[in-house]
């Protein structure tokens, strides 16, 4: 068995032969290059980017291999700069490059790029695809024990994701339901103070127009008191002035039969002393 180890990610990453890097073991590989770069024929020598990736400087050996592919198309060097990359923890370009690497034909090798695209997409967070990466590689080698640890690995922390979210959509909605709730009853408390209020300005516009009412009906009750009034003051004036003529022609009666009686006696008295005489 390799050596192994856990990274960040919960991976593993083994060290184990050329061309292969694992998630679960810290196992970064690179090839080894036959290239002829000034003589344009392939020849074997000695790469200077896996002495510096395997001596840790993977800076260095970023740069080499970024130099190797700026006017060639090299399945290998893209496969060790993806390497390189992964080391340097910059997951995003590693992928780039271990996708520049997947024309590489060989089934065996092919299986550790669809496995080290799983490794690099698990890191940078894109947990599906990584899965499928890693169901890749187990269709090319079906015996691939870290492939499929790695795979149920992933599967498991999907589900946790997809249970934490089902919970925090829960939790979502129970506050929403609650919120709702809350807001109706501020609904039915602001709708029974509108009742209230506008039963309390029907009950005062009741009691105005009854006010009113009373009040038109006062009046026009003193209306016809007052035209009452007015048709019985002449009727008592004209019976008070009939029964005043009346006393005043008695009155003119008895002074008139003074009168002719103070006049008979004047005359009788007359007689009398003219038949003294």
């Amino acid at each position: 068995m390799p050596d192994a180890h856990t990274n960040q990610s919960g991976v593993e990453m083994r060290n184990q032969g050329i061309l292969r890097m694992v998630w679960n073991s810290g196992k970064i590989a690179v090839v080894l290059l036959l290239c002829g770069a000034f003589t344009g024929q392939p020849v074997l020598a000695a790469d200077s980017g896996q002495q510096a990736y395997e001596q840790g400087n993977y800076e260095e050996a970023v740069n080499y291999y970024q130099q190797l592919l700026q006017d060639r198309e090299l399945p290998e060097a893209a496969y060790n700069l993806g390497s390189a990359l992964y080391k340097a923890q910059d997951y995003e370009q590693a992928v780039k490059m271990f996708e520049r690497s997947l024309s590489l034909e060989e089934p065996a090798k092919k299986s550790q790029v669809m496995y080290n695209l799983g490794n690099s997409l698990a890191e940078a967070g894109k947990l599906k695809e990584s899965a499928a990466f890693y169901r890749r590689a187990l269709e090319l080698q079906p015996a691939d024990m870290d492939a499929k640890y790695n795979l149920e690995l992933i599967q498991r922390q999907l589900k946790q994701q997809q249970q934490q979210s089902q919970q925090s959509q829960s939790g979502q909605d129970n506050q929403q339901q609650q919120e709702q709730q809350n807001q109706n009853r501020q609904n039915q408390n602001s709708q029974g103070q509108n009742n209230q209020l506008q039963s309390n300005q029907s009950n005062q516009e009741q009691q105005q127009n009854q006010q009113q009412q009373n009040q038109q009906q006062q009046s026009s009750e003193q209306e016809q008191q007052n035209q009452q009034t007015s048709n019985t003051q002449p009727q008592s004036m004209d019976t008070l002035n009939a029964q005043e003529a009346e006393q005043i022609l008695n009155a003119l009666r008895i002074n008139q039969n003074k009168v002719m009686k103070a006049q008979i006696q004047k005359k009788l008295q007359r007689v009398q002393t003219e038949k003294d005489w």
